[in-house]
């Protein structure tokens, strides 16, 4: 009972640094140090009270390679460095199988989004830099709240 209670506020700490480091994102197009910091070790206090640190370490390796890996490519074009470690952040609060999804969720809103955008003509091809951020925010929530049903597809 009390893990239980104590997971959940830990939880509800980390959706609060994520939602803050999400916004500051969207308004500056840089991510906090500090808000990807504490969603860090908020992550790693909840995989260690739920038993799942392989699975943690497993799913922030993923997600650092994947966007570590563009970030050489593009040297830096691409994809930010602050999206690197919020994305590793959140690989070790999801997990392996979690942070599957959260990638590909993030990629899919992300192109939806700034397809809608590029059809609209609110934004245009030689807009520098759309911030990552809160493609990698919503992808974790949807991760998160519905990544059981996502994850039989995966199988």
């Amino acid at each position: 009972m009390q893990a239980e209670l104590a997971l959940s506020i830990l939880t509800i700490l980390l959706l609060g640094f994520l939602l803050v480091a999400v916004f500051f994102d969207m308004t500056s197009g840089l991510l906090s140090d500090l808000c990807t910091a504490a969603i860090a070790i908020l992550a790693l206090c909840i995989a260690f009270l739920s038993h799942s640190l392989l699975s943690s370490f497993l799913g922030a390796a993923v997600s650092f390679g994947i966007f570590g890996s563009q970030w050489i490519l593009s040297r830096g074009r691409a994809i930010g460095s602050g999206d690197i470690f919020l994305a590793s952040a959140l690989g070790l609060w999801l997990g392996l199988r979690g942070t599957i999804i959260m990638i590909f969720s993030a990629y899919a809103i992300g192109a939806i989004v700034v397809g809608a955008l590029l059809l609209s003509t609110f934004i245009s091809l030689k807009q520098k830099q759309i911030p990552f951020g809160p493609f990698l925010g919503l992808g974790a929530l949807l991760s998160y709240f519905f990544g059981s049903p996502m994850a039989m597809y995966l199988q």
